[in-house]
Formats: structure tokens, C-alpha cells, sequence
């Protein structure tokens, strides 16, 4: 996911992969803008299966901190699931 999600912001922003790191401000070092947060919005829900509104997005101020951001609404969202499949079997 880490690695998918640096090469995405460096596609999306048309710079190289090098430029992009965990410390990486997202709106200062980098200029996300409005396009790019809606897009990085839709592309993280499409590849991994988390919802995030463009606000979450706004609030990381760095690429590591998407990065986590993305990490914890999937275990959360995994766990979520997990305990309801295991809910199923007491049926």
C-alpha cells in the first residue's frame, strides 16, 4: 500500500517517485489541490475498499500521515468484517 500510494501522488502530481516521501507535505511540499485530494479519494476507495471524504484527505498533513490514515480505516474495516463473518457462525 505504501509503495502504491507514493507512485499515485507522483503520478497524479507529474513529479518523480524520489520527490515524494512519508515527511512530504501534501498541500506545501507537493501542492495537492482540491482535484487532487477528490481523485486520491476515488482511487483509494477503488484500489483498497476505504471510504474517505476530501476532508480526511485535507486533515493528513504529510504523505505518511494519508499513508496511516489509509492503514487504519482498512484494519478497522477488515476487523469490522471479521466480526461480523464470525457473528454469522453463532447463527
Amino acid at each position: 500500500m505504501h509503495d502504491f500510494l507514493i507512485e499515485f501522488i507522483a503520478d497524479e502530481l507529474e513529479i518523480p517517485t524520489s520527490e515524494v516521501n512519508d515527511v512530504s507535505e501534501l498541500v506545501g511540499d507537493l501542492g495537492f489541490d482540491s482535484l487532487s485530494f477528490a481523485l486520491g479519494v476515488s482511487e483509494i476507495k477503488g484500489r483498497f475498499g476505504v471510504a474517505l471524504t476530501k476532508e480526511d484527505v485535507f486533515e493528513c498533513k504529510t504523505v505518511g500521515a494519508l499513508i496511516g490514515l489509509v492503514e487504519s480505516r482498512r484494519i478497522a474495516a477488515s476487523d469490522a468484517a471479521n466480526a461480523i463473518g464470525h457473528g454469522l457462525g453463532d447463527l
